[in-house]
């Protein structure tokens, strides 16, 4: 938590209304958010890749617990964030991001 509230004063981002962690980390927040101001949104969590999950075809991101937040625990490349723009910049700290089969 400390590193993500770090980040975000690093990117000028007000942790208060920018930052969201545990429960508030799910794919309804990031899919509802405007970003079209941003130019840099950072990603603080684990990467999945297909094999990882049962019935996980793609690679992922994993977000919180979709019986505690009531929405999706992963975003995945299937289901894109409409509303990021093409000049934004998605940093990942999660381990295994860069991880895959060689395909």
């Amino acid at each position: 938590m400390a590193r993500a509230i770090a980040a975000a004063a690093l990117l000028r981002a007000d942790p208060e209304k920018e930052v969201f962690l545990g429960l508030e980390a799910n794919e309804q927040r990031v899919k509802t958010l405007d970003l079209s101001h941003h130019r840099v949104v950072a990603f603080a969590t684990h990467g999945l890749v297909p094999g990882d999950l049962e019935g996980l075809g793609e690679p992922g991101l994993a977000l919180s617990n979709p019986e505690l937040a009531g929405a999706r625990a992963l975003l995945v490349s299937n289901r894109p964030v409409e509303t990021v723009s093409a000049r934004l910049l998605p940093l990942f700290w999660a381990p295994f991001s860069l991880v895959g089969d060689g395909n």
